[in-house]
C-alpha cells in the first residue's frame, strides 16, 4: 500500500504538517484484518518509536500501528527486534499505573500478543530481561488477568507467564506480591484457564505455570483448588520443562499433596486422587529421583498398597500408558536412527522399564 509508505516519510523524516493527518489515516487503517495491513504496521511503529517527534506524538501514533499490526488472529507479523515491543508494554503498564486505563488496556493486549504469538527465543530474551519485581511490571501483568478485561488480554497473558514467571515463583528471590494479592492472581488465573479451549499448545502452557506455582513454597498453597487437575496435563510438556522436573526433586511436594487430601471433607475424593496422580508420575521417573524424594516414594506406595489394591492398579495403567505412548513416538523412527530424539525415546523407555520393574517388586514384596 502507497499509502505507508508516505506514513514512514512522515515519521522518518519529521514532516510535523503531515502529522496530525497521518495520525488519522493510521487509525482508519489499523482495523482492516490484512496481511499487508498488518505487517506494514509492525514496520511503521518502530519508525514511529525511532522518530524525532515528542514522546507524546510518538506513543500516539504507535498505538494504532501496533493495534494494526496484531489485532488480526490469522496474521501476525514476527518480532524481529522486541526492545520497541518491551518498552511500549512496560509504558503502556505505568500509564495504567496512573489510573488511565482507557488509555493503555488496548494497546497492553496488542502488545501482550506480540510477545506472546509472534516472539521467537530471542525476542523473548528481551522480555526475560526486564525486572519482573518491578512493581509497574507485575501489577501490569497481574491486572492483565482481572475478570474485566478483555478475554484476548487474559488470553495472551497466559502465554506471556512461562517466559516472566522465574522470578516470580522462585523462593529465593523477593517476594513480588503479598497473600491477599497471590489469592487474587490465581482466581484470576485460573477463570482464565476456564474459558481458553485446552488445545495441545494450551495445556503445555497452563502446566508449566501451575508445575512453577506448585514448587514454590510460597505460592503452591495459593493455588485455586481445581486448578491442580491440570496435573493430568503433564504428558503435553515437552521433556526439558525445567518447572515439572524441579517439582518431582522437590521433597515438599508429595507431602503437601497428600496433607491437602487428609485435611480435605467428605468432598475431597478430588485431593485423594490428585496426590496419587502425583506418586504415579514420581514412578514414572523414579530412576532419576534423588534420594530423599524417592524415599516418600516408596514409604507411601507401601501404604497405598495396604489401603487400597485399586490405586496400585491405577498406578500400573499410567505406567503402562507413558510406556506405550513413548514406544509409538518411537516407532515413528527407523529403527537404525541415532538422531537424537529416538536415542532419547530409547533411554526413557529403558527408564520406564527399570521403573516398571521396581513398582512390582515393592507390589510383590508387601503383597508377601
Amino acid at each position: 500500500m502507497r499509502i505507508f509508505g508516505k506514513l514512514e516519510s512522515t515519521f522518518a523524516d519529521h514532516v510535523v504538517r503531515e502529522y496530525a493527518r497521518s495520525l488519522d489515516a493510521i487509525r482508519l487503517i489499523a482495523p482492516f484484518p490484512n496481511e499487508t495491513v498488518a505487517q506494514s504496521s509492525y514496520d511503521l511503529f518502530h519508525t514511529i518509536l525511532s522518530s524525532s517527534f515528542e514522546k507524546e506524538e510518538s506513543w500516539a501514533a504507535a498505538r494504532f500501528a501496533i493495534h494494526g499490526a496484531y489485532k488480526w488472529d490469522d496474521f501476525l507479523p514476527w518480532v524481529e527486534d522486541p526492545d520497541d515491543i518491551v518498552k511500549f508494554l512496560a509504558h503502556h503498564f505505568a500509564i495504567q499505573a496512573k489510573g488511565e486505563d482507557d488509555v493503555a488496556i488496548q494497546p497492553i493486549e496488542d502488545a501482550l500478543r506480540a510477545v506472546a504469538y509472534a516472539s521467537d527465543e530471542t525476542a523473548l530474551e528481551g522480555l526475560r530481561d526486564l525486572d519482573h519485581t518491578d512493581k509497574l511490571f507485575f501489577d501490569g501483568v497481574r491486572k492483565a488477568f482481572e475478570e474485566g478485561r478483555p478475554f484476548q488480554t487474559r488470553k495472551a497473558a497466559l502465554y506471556v507467564m512461562p517466559v516472566i514467571q522465574d522470578k516470580w515463583f522462585d523462593d529465593s528471590l523477593e517476594d513480588v506480591m503479598s497473600d491477599g494479592e497471590k489469592d487474587e492472581f490465581c482466581k484470576n488465573w485460573g477463570s482464565t484457564v476456564d474459558e481458553i479451549e485446552h488445545t495441545a499448545e494450551v495445556k503445555k502452557t497452563l502446566c508449566t505455570t501451575l508445575f512453577a506455582m506448585m514448587n514454590s513454597k510460597r505460592w503452591r498453597s495459593h493455588i485455586v483448588k481445581d486448578k491442580l487437575k491440570l496435573m493430568e496435563c503433564f504428558t503435553d510438556l515437552p521433556e526439558d520443562c525445567k518447572y515439572f522436573a524441579a517439582c518431582k526433586k522437590n521433597a515438599s511436594v508429595l507431602p503437601w499433596l497428600r496433607s491437602r487430601a487428609d485435611g480435605a471433607d467428605e468432598e475431597g475424593a478430588e485431593e485423594t486422587k490428585l496426590w496419587k496422580l502425583w506418586l504415579a508420575i514420581l514412578w514414572l521417573d523414579c530412576t532419576n529421583l534423588p534420594k530423599n524424594v524417592m524415599d516418600q516414594v516408596l514409604e507411601v506406595t507401601k501404604v497405598v498398597i495396604s489401603k487400597a489394591r485399586h490405586d496400585v492398579n491405577f498406578i500400573s495403567r499410567i505406567m503402562a500408558a507413558e510406556k506405550e505412548r513413548s514406544q509409538a513416538e518411537l516407532d515413528k523412527h527407523e529403527a537404525t536412527s541415532l538422531e537424537d530424539e529416538p536415542e532419547r525415546l530409547r533411554a526413557k523407555l529403558e527408564s520406564l522399564n527399570e521403573g516398571i520393574e521396581k513398582f512390582a517388586d515393592v507390589v510383590g514384596k508387601k503383597a508377601k
